[in-house]
This record gives C-alpha cells, structure tokens and sequence, in this order.
C-alpha cells in the first residue's frame, strides 16, 4: 500500500475509532446524568424521612413533658434561615394545626381534599400510598414527609388509649438545592456534548489531543461531583461527614495537606488534619504561632465567604457557609503543580454540596443533643448502644460503655446556684469531649450523670481512657464558674464482651459500677 494511502488510511480509521469512543462516552454520561438525577431525588426522600424520625424522637420528649411552648419555640427554630426544612407542622388526629413554624396558622383545620398541596397524594377518598411524596407548598418545589404519631402506652394520660394514632408530623424540606445539583449535573452534561462536537469538527485540524483532553477533564468533573455526593448522602452524622470531606479532597485534587476547620458550637471548633506523608487523620489543637492560625482568625470574623486562591496558586480556601453561618473551612494544599482555572468552577461546586450536607447534619444534631451540655440525649444512647451491638454480632468489634457522675454536684448547686451548676455541666462535657477520639460518643444520661461509648477498645484501653478522663475533669478549666472551684468525677466501666453482651446488662453493670466507685470513696474508676 502506498505511504500515503497508508497515512491516510490511517487518519480515516482513527477518526472512526475516535467518534466511536465519543459516542460511547455520550451515552455513557448520559446513563450517568439522567440515574443521578433519579438518585439524587432517592435520596433526598431517605434524608427526609431519616430528619422526620429524629425529629419525632426529640418532640416526643416535649410532649411527655407537657411542655407546649417549648414544643412550639422549637418546631419555629426548625425553619430558621429556610434554607432546608421550609415548613414543619403538628397535627391532631382530626386534622388540625396543633403546632406550626408559622404560629399564625394553630387552631386551623386542614382538609387534605381541597387543601392544594395535600391534594397529590389524597384524591377522592382514596388514602395515599407514600408517606414522602414531591409536592408544591408556597409556590416552591419541596419534598414532603408525613409522619405519624403514635399513641404509645407513655401518651395515654392525656389521649385516650383506644385511639392507635394521636396526630402527625408534616415536615416540608426544600428541593431547591437538589434541583440545583441536578441543574449543575445537566449543565456539565452538555458541557460534555458540546465538547464531543469541538472535538469531532477539530479532527479536521488535527487537534485530537487538545480535545480529548478536555474531554477527560470535563468526564473527570462530573465523577468528582457524582462521588461526592454520593458518598456525602450516606450520612448526617458530623463526625463521618469530616473524615468523608478530607477524603474526598486529598483524592480530587492530589492534595499533600488537607486541614478542616468545622464548628462544634457557636463558641467552639475542632481541627482536623491529614498529610500525605503521615496518611492518616489526626485531631489538633491549633496554637497561635500556626501559620493557619490568622486565617481561622480571618474566617472567624467572617471575612472568608468565598473560594480563595494564593498566591503562588498552590492552596485554596475553602469556606464551608450556608446563609452567613459558618459551618467549616477547609484548606488544600499542593506539593506539586498548582491550582487552574478550571479548578476554580469545581471547587465552588464543591463547597455548595458540602455546605448542604452539614447543614443538615447540624439540624439532625440539634434534635439528638442536650440542649444545655450539647452532649446526646438519652434517647439517642439507647439506639446507639443496640447499633453497637449490632456491630458486636457482625464483626465481633468490642466495646466499652462509660457512667460518669459528678461528685458532689448537690452541694455546687446549693452553694453556688444552678447557674453555676450548669456552667460545670457545660465544662465537663467539653473536657471529656477534648480527651476522648471523634468515634467516640458522649451522652447526657440524666441530671449531672453522663454515658460515654467507646468503640473498638479492650477493658484495658477502655480503663486508660476513663482514667484520663477523671483526671482531666480534676484539673481542667472550667468557664463562668467562681475562681478555685473544683470538681471531681467517678466513673463506672462496663465492656462488651468481657462484661455482658446485651444493652441492659451493659447499662445495669456500668450503673453498678458507678455506685462501687461513689461507695469507695468518690473520685475514681470501678469496673464490675
């Protein structure tokens, strides 16, 4: 064959090839657009659901206690910014609004047949099959969950006991972010398409190369997206939420640093770290010579609220916000090669999601924490001790349950006041906090008595961490208490295996041996 026909020949089959492979990454993202949109709305009803149930945990407490207004100040909070929960109503059992985010609307009844957005799932008299459905309600997409109450054995002092349901919860979140990932996902898609055809009319010219770079790099942006959002819907627990984010930035951009500032309270925030050279998380205490220091001081202040660059192009910052509020700061770092351009467009899509996906985490918090210590409520202990058990079974991954009580608290209350008595409770619980790992889960049990998981530990390792715990709380600093006031704690262990291997023998022997302790004299560790 001559060398010509040969070249050309040559040229022809791989620009056939080329369109073929053009074609197949098409359909490719495509397939991946229009199964994420059907994910993403997926899972928008699982964290929905996921949100109502806590919700119904924590205001079923309210409602034992009798506590209407609390009941009502908190169902109002739900809504605060309007960013994800839009609307959030209590109804009873015929139909009427017993509590609402919008106050002027208790006392109305609602008739689920001619009530516009109700009239999606009840048409006729037919009762609605889902209990999450995608509806309008004040002129803005939300996804709606209704939750019933049900009328258990504690409620029957005020609803009578032959009615199995007293009333339900109407929780509408808002679609807007999610149809604005699906929007961003489109828009890439396009963008992709778009690319395809630069890429197929540049064969002509040659520029194979140029464009099925682009190709790689826009295929390469929406995976990172899809990834991340993937992996950020599987939880609304802080915790898991950090290490995922630092995961997910150090593999996306090849990072050698990557730092996460996020907040623990209005007051408070913790500081994660991981390096490549260390390939691990570590929690930090960020001092003052820290050359990260005066940009935390600057977030702080709210002076960082957009993606920023430095110079030399080789670390970003990225604030974590929703609404001015600051929920993280994240901060990556290259060894090698620099941050592009292009990059920019990636980041900032990035830090939206992020966003959204602590911002709901942070509302889950609120209904599973002690509102006074910020520790988790009793209620969540329950479910968290039979998950770890649950574990146990699975994998055989040991345990350890913690009773902490402080010693003496009566006489700090009687001589101090219970102003001071819940500054002491405050502090205990950040002391512990600082000693204990981020796994590790500290709970308000009752009174001034705290609970404390330790997951993956032996009785010795378990026996280490109270320990330090009691010493901690001895010599640790405490805020708006009297100067020289000192508090100490006795602590009873329980482990599992090695103690009992069900939830009521774990709490019974921890109990106990919190008493032994108390009984010996105050200020130390008992194991049964």
């Amino acid at each position: 064959m001559p060398p010509v026909l040969t070249a050309a020949w040559i040229y022809r089959v791989r620009k056939r090839i080329l369109a073929g492979v053009l074609g197949c990454t098409l359909v490719t993202v495509l397939l991946t657009g229009f199964l994420l949109r059907d994910r993403l709305l997926r899972d928008a009803v699982s964290k929905s659901e996921e949100l109502s149930s806590a919700l119904v945990s924590s205001l079923s407490g309210l409602m034992l206690a009798r506590d209407p207004e609390r009941i009502q100040t908190t169902v109002e909070q739900l809504t605060a910014g309007r960013d994800s929960i839009l609307k959030a109503l209590i109804l009873d059992r015929e139909g009427r609004v017993v509590y609402s985010s919008d106050p002027s609307e208790r006392g109305r009844k609602i008739d689920t047949h001619t009530e516009a957005s109700c009239r999606v799932c009840h048409l006729n008299s037919v009762l609605p099959k889902e209990h999450a459905v995608i509806t309008v309600s004040e002129g803005e997409p939300v996804q709606r969950v209704v939750t019933v109450i049900a009328n258990q054995a504690a409620c029957h002092a005020c609803h009578p006991a032959e009615n199995p349901v007293n009333g339900k919860l109407i929780v509408d979140r808002s679609l807007k972010k999610t149809n604005a990932l699906i929007a961003t996902v489109e828009a890439i898609i396009a963008a992709c398409g778009l690319g395809s055809l630069i890429v197929l009319l540049g064969l002509v010219r040659g520029g194979v190369n140029k464009y099925v770079g682009t190709i790689a790099h826009q295929t390469a942006e929406l995976a990172s997206l899809y990834t991340l959002v993937e992996r950020l819907s599987k939880t609304i627990d802080v915790a898991q939420l950090n290490h995922i984010v630092i995961d997910i930035l150090q593999d996306v951009f090849s990072a050698e640093e990557v730092h996460l500032i996020s907040m623990k309270d209005a007051h408070n925030f913790r500081y994660r770290l991981w390096t490549r050279s260390r390939a691990g998380i570590e929690r930090k205490k960020l001092e003052a010579d820290d050359p990260l220091y005066p940009v935390v001081q600057l977030w702080l202040d709210g002076r960082i609220l957009e993606v920023q660059f430095t110079e030399d192009r080789q670390m970003v910052r990225m604030p974590i916000v929703r609404e001015k509020t600051l929920l993280a700061l994240a901060v990556v770092r290259k060894s090698v090669g620099t941050f592009q351009a292009d990059d920019l467009r990636l980041v900032i899509a990035m830090a939206g999601h992020i966003a959204s996906a602590f911002e709901n985490a942070r509302l889950y918090r609120l209904a599973i924490t002690d509102e006074l210590t910020g520790a988790y409520t009793r209620r969540h202990l329950n479910y968290c001790l039979e998950e770890k058990l649950t574990a146990y079974d699975r994998k055989a991954e040991p345990f350890a349950l913690l009773f902490l009580d402080v010693d003496n608290f009566k006489s700090v209350n009687d001589q101090f006041g219970h102003a001071t008595g819940d500054a002491v409770l405050r502090s205990m619980v950040h002391n512990v906090s600082n000693v204990v790992r981020d796994l590790d889960q500290v709970f308000r049990y009752g009174g001034e008595e705290f609970a404390i998981l330790l997951p993956g530990v032996t009785v010795k390792t378990a026996r280490e961490v109270a320990e330090r715990i009691r010493e901690q709380a001895q010599r640790g600093e405490m805020e708006d208490v009297p100067s020289g006031l000192r508090v100490t704690v006795s602590i009873g262990l329980a482990h599992c295996p090695d103690h009992a291997q069900t939830a009521n023998e774990l709490l019974f022997l921890a109990d106990k041996a919190l008493y032994e302790a108390k009984r010996a004299g105050r200020n130390r560790v008992a194991t049964p």
